[in-house]
């Protein structure tokens, strides 16, 4: 009996070692997959990411048994996203800067049940919209387009919208790169989770315990080169480098808030970015909790005076901000031709944005903002870099700044204890993302924190 159960769970092993070989270990496909005009493409190895999620299931079977009861109890349709896919071993995204402009775009992807899959669709709120032969789901900056059992996605990141011309193009394209072209080559040879080939750029991302990882070469002139300050991992908030005004990057996020900004503080965002030269730096070293009490009267139906007490609460950081000046005092002079800096019991107060009390110290070439009056840092070591940039989201969170977040960054700060980013003069590119929990892999907590 013994010897019966023995050879049966041998058996059982090889099988589940075969199958298991046969999902993960098969290598991953590239050949007629990126369009011969792509001159940048993302790999994600799907089966890769796959067997890690199948891990962390293994290793903490209570909380995905929990997270199911917990879903199921929302009573939410049983439609699900992958009845209606063929899931490929990997998908790989690419663009270009003409045809394409700028947006990215998937492999093709084909579908098992349409019908399924679009009634998925339907439920998540994306948008039918039926063009000739095509079948688009829209939702924000996603558009999937469907075509004959195939499918493309695409992310509209530049306006105006994606033409059906283009995914027409697509579908029918019959000229492709192929794995030794430079554009694949280095995503043929990654072994990582998810690789970007970028021209001369090349990075690599990967899930570990609790880590994100993301390491290469990245070049770009939305930062220049610059003497910045070092990372500071003892406070909160470390950031430092200096911004190329001239990116069109840049240029379209400032356009699309300066209507806002000016509205609130009475600037011209337009004035202030022409007397900036890039250069900016903030430390949050600690967030302090002040409490106040206020004193108020009401009378009572007697008439008799009642004093009324209402305790209020506010978290107020120990912040730096440094910004350079284009020219000598250009920044400071102009604060104070728009009475944004007065005197306020003997303090220099900068009065336009008035949630904090910001403090001012001005230099030939630095206009400085202080908040809890920190001390002059003019010790703090540098280093040539583009930028530098630490976050704390395990301090950060125990006295959270009056911020309004949206539910995935509420996720994310639940999630994250800190973020470093490093991306050095010749252009290496590090960032690191470590979760608090460092026993189960990255992507199984974002799907089941």
């Amino acid at each position: 009996m013994k010897k019966k159960w023995f050879y049966f769970l041998l058996v059982l092993a090889v099988f589940v070692g075969v199958m298991y070989l046969w999902r993960y270990k098969q290598s991953q496909i590239f050949e007629k997959r990126v369009p011969s005009f792509a001159t940048k493409v993302i790999n994600v190895n799907l089966r890769q990411i796959e067997n890690q999620l199948l891990f962390d299931f293994l290793a903490n079977p209570i909380v995905y048994i929990k997270s199911r009861k917990k879903k199921d109890s929302i009573k939410k349709t049983n439609t699900f996203l992958t009845k209606g896919v063929r899931i490929p071993k990997n998908i790989l995204f690419y663009t270009n800067s003409e045809e394409l402009k700028n947006n990215w775009f998937s492999s093709v992807i084909y579908l098992s049940n349409t019908p399924k899959f679009s009634a998925y669709l339907l439920e998540e709120k994306f948008k039918k919209e039926e063009v000739g032969d095509f079948v688009f789901y829209k939702k924000d900056k996603v558009i999937l387009a469907i075509k004959n059992e195939q499918l493309i996605i695409a992310l509209n990141f530049r306006k105006p919208s994606i033409e059906p011309s283009i995914f027409e193009l697509l579908f029918n394209n019959q000229n492709f790169l192929n794995k030794n072209a430079t554009e694949l080559k280095p995503i043929v040879n990654s072994q990582r989770d998810v690789s970007f080939s970028f021209g001369d750029d090349f990075l690599e991302a990967w899930f570990s315990k609790g880590t994100l990882t993301i390491k290469g070469r990245l070049s770009s002139n939305l930062f220049i080169v610059n003497s910045n300050d070092r990372i500071n991992k003892n406070g909160i908030v470390s950031y430092a480098g200096k911004i190329n005004k001239n990116n069109q990057l840049f240029k379209q996020f400032y356009a699309d808030r300066k209507d806002k900004f000016n509205e609130l503080t009475h600037l011209s965002l337009d004035s202030i970015i022409s007397k900036w030269n890039g250069k900016i730096s903030m430390n949050i070293t600690a967030i302090d909790q002040k409490i106040d009490t206020i004193v108020s009267y009401e009378y009572d139906d007697d008439f008799n005076k009642v004093e009324k007490k209402v305790i209020q609460k506010q978290n107020i950081p120990t912040l730096a901000l440094k910004l350079g000046q284009e020219n000598t005092f250009s920044l400071s002079n102009y604060f104070y031709r728009k009475n944004a800096i007065q005197v306020v019991e003997n303090d220099t107060v900068f009065t336009a944005i008035p949630i904090l009390k910001f403090l001012t110290t001005d230099t030939k070439e630095t206009f400085v903002l202080k908040v809890n009056q920190e001390e002059n840092s003019s010790d703090v070591s540098s280093v040539t870099s583009k930028l530098n940039f630490y976050f704390n989201v395990e301090k950060y969170q125990k006295k959270p700044l009056d911020i309004p977040l949206n539910k995935i960054q509420k996720k994310m700060v639940k999630l994250v204890k800190t973020t470093t980013l490093e991306w050095k003069e010749n252009n290496q590119f590090f960032l690191e993302i470590n979760l608090k929990d460092k026993n189960r892999n990255f992507l199984g907590q974002l799907l089941k924190p």
